[in-house]
């Protein structure tokens, strides 16, 4: 009983200074709708991001996003060191590699890099990975 008591003090402390701070960067009647329109409870930011990302982009665009942001932590140190997030379309994942002399060595890995970045995306997402020079995409 005390601790329900004590969640919803912190609960209504919550709301009151999201109400003082809605009523500072809006008038008060706009801070009503705010507070009614969310139930009056604070949401955290990368969730509004997320839904507002959904509605704006393809699934695969925000694929391709995420790819791109997590391609050194995806492709690892020594990987990363030699490739670089060239593209996403259709399945097909283009790596701009930093050097032709490692283009044929890179092309016996591609399994694994599939592999890696469909562990990543968390699906068979990626059908195939094309390896190009650095600098020979259009941009």
């Amino acid at each position: 009983m005390e601790q329900e008591n004590v969640l919803k003090r912190k609960e209504l402390g919550m709301r009151s200074i999201r109400r003082s701070l809605l009523n500072s960067w809006y008038d008060h009647a706009y801070a009503d709708v705010e507070m009614s329109a969310t139930g009056g409870r604070p949401r955290l930011l990368a969730s509004s991001i997320e839904d507002i990302a959904s509605r704006l982009f393809t699934d695969e665009t925000r694929r391709t996003m995420q790819l791109k942001q997590d391609w050194p932590r995806v492709a690892g140190a020594q990987l990363a060191a030699l490739t670089s997030f060239g593209g996403w379309e259709d399945g097909v994942l283009a790596l701009e590699v930093r050097h032709s002399a490692f283009l044929r060595e890179l092309r016996d890995l591609e399994p694994d890099i599939r592999l890696r970045v469909n562990t990543a995306l968390g699906g068979d997402f990626c059908r195939q990975v094309r390896f190009e020079p650095a600098g020979s995409r259009k941009r």
